[in-house]
């Protein structure tokens, strides 16, 4: 049994943890057949609906964004649907792992978070923008965004705040 979050597509339900087994619990929890998104990078994987386009299932708005955050070039050219599961990941190579106690308590609980960014300029600093959110989503969101208008961010992070 390995430790994951479900981001439900539905925003007034909470991101829960969840244990995963066997693939009937992937299944169950996103309500058919799964399709994995790997985020090699992050040593992620995200399971989604494999039909949940084709059923027409409502946009996974938060999901979607963490996608968009962690993978900029995926940004505007496909979303997630339906609900997901969150789980660690061996980059692809067919076995989960838990996902990092910080990212599942940053994700489930409301708390308050910063931006972060490193710029062209300064590749070695990181800068807080001064500005904090009460959620990981809601960060992840404005951080999206600020990298789209502003040239110089390198790179950036969502952190506690």
């Amino acid at each position: 049994m390995v430790t994951g979050i479900v981001i439900p597509h539905e925003i007034r339900v909470a991101v829960f943890e969840h244990q995963f087994g066997a693939l009937a619990d992937y299944q169950a929890a996103v309500g058919r057949y799964v399709e994995p998104v790997y985020l090699a990078d992050a040593n992620l994987t995200i399971y989604a609906n494999e039909e949940g386009k084709v059923r027409q299932l409502p946009a996974n708005r938060r999901a979607t964004c963490l996608w968009w955050f962690l993978y900029p070039e995926t940004r505007g050219r496909d979303i997630l649907v339906g609900d997901v599961v969150l789980i660690g990941s061996t980059r692809g190579h067919g076995s989960t792992t838990a996902l990092p106690d910080f990212l599942t308590r940053q994700l489930q609980h409301p708390g308050r978070f910063t931006i972060e960014v490193r710029t062209n300029d300064d590749p070695a600093h990181w800068y807080d923008n001064g500005r904090n959110f009460d959620d990981y989503f809601e960060a992840a969101i404005v951080a999206i965004n600020l990298q789209e208008r502003w040239s110089q961010v390198r790179e950036m992070r969502v952190s506690p705040a």
